[in-house]
């Protein structure tokens, strides 16, 4: 497998009647200080900026066995997501990130997610990020940036978040209105009764972690993930049977070349044994017939040309015996009659013999 880099999914929904505006300003902030990881090859990133969910199923399976965090920010509830073009439901979305064995942490970045929770946890997902109540669409993008800020930077999950949330309780202390005006609960406007008890929890975000996975969560970072592993058993089989096939090829061709050549002599044979050998040897290391910049092109290059050349000489030298494509004797006895004078027919049949021999 090439290339199968452990993927940060991050998926984004809006909504025409109930725009969050600082919707695009949180997917062009995690990405900014995740870049880096993905620069170096340590992640890849995935972005759905309006996320459905045949897509999002359909990414699902694309990257089946990779994603280690997967991000939802937009409109949702208790029993689901606010997708585009229609929900996705909690339970459902639960069993597909169930089955991404890779997966570390899902954060919900949306209104009242915290029945998410359970379901996810059931599915064997090990960490959640989720709130109990309506959250401020702008506190919610400041949040999410700081926290994959920090874990970008080499921190756990879980240092992550407190990290996140020092920040925003800095930030946004005491400042109620920033709560006022845009929240991502599917159901927009909420009175101030309900705005009041969002302020009375500590603080509205929440990481929930199985218990059988803490330990793991505090080694794991998104820094230190294994660089993809490229599976080389395959290829290497196939890497040496084409090898084999070119030395194969290269082999037949001088074999083929010393034991069919035309000179009669012994130091002629000789030399052209060393000129063919050396000529296959020099063949083999120009076009590059070894293990470290081997291909299979260019091995079944080498092959091809070897075998064509065999099997060329093998044809040539069967037409050049059987006078294929040379005047038959015949007319070569004729001709010798033209040119040699006098020549009786025992004279002649012995030039013949001579010259074909």
């Amino acid at each position: 497998m090439i290339n199968q880099r452990p993927v940060v999914f991050l998926a984004f929904a809006n909504d025409r009647d109930q725009h969050l505006s600082t919707l695009n300003d949180e997917s062009r902030a995690i990405y900014d200080v995740l870049q880096p990881l993905q620069q170096n090859n340590t992640i890849a990133i995935h972005r759905e900026e309006s996320a459905e969910f045949d897509e999002l199923y359909d990414d699902l399976i694309t990257f089946d066995g990779r994603i280690v965090v997967f991000h939802y920010a937009g409109h949702a509830d208790g029993t689901m997501l606010q997708l585009e073009g229609g929900n996705g439901s909690a339970g459902g979305i639960a069993t597909l990130l169930g089955q991404q064995t890779s997966l570390k942490l899902v954060f919900l970045n949306g209104c009242a997610t915290k029945d998410h929770v359970k379901l996810l946890h059931d599915a064997g997902v090990p960490a959640v990020i989720a709130t109990a109540v309506k959250i401020s669409d702008t506190k919610a993008t400041k949040l999410a940036t700081a926290f994959y800020a920090a874990l970008a930077k080499g921190h756990s999950i879980v240092d992550a978040f407190e990290s996140a949330r020092g920040y925003i309780e800095g930030k946004f202390d005491d400042d109620v209105s920033v709560n006022l005006t845009v929240n991502r609960h599917p159901n927009f406007n909420f009175d101030m009764d309900e705005q009041k008890s969002s302020q009375s929890f500590e603080f509205e975000w929440t990481l929930y972690t199985r218990e059988d996975s803490v330990v793991d969560l505090e080694n794991w970072r998104l820094t230190q993930l294994q660089k993809p592993v490229i599976k080389h058993s395959s290829s290497n089989n196939v890497s040496s049977l084409v090898s084999m096939f070119s030395g194969v090829g290269i082999g037949i061709m001088v074999g083929f070349v010393i034991s069919l050549v035309a000179p009669q002599s012994e130091w002629s044979k000789l030399i052209v044994a060393i000129f063919v050998g050396v000529s296959g040897v020099g063949l083999a290391v120009l076009i590059g017939l070894n293990d470290r910049h081997f291909s299979l092109g260019k091995g079944l290059r080498i092959g091809s040309f070897g075998l064509a050349v065999a099997l060329s000489v093998m044809l040539g030298v069967y037409v050049r015996d059987n006078h294929i494509i040379s005047p038959s004797m015949a007319d070569r006895a004729l001709e010798l009659q033209k040119v040699i004078k006098g020549i009786t027919n025992q004279q002649l049949i012995e030039l013949l013999h001579d010259n074909k021999t």
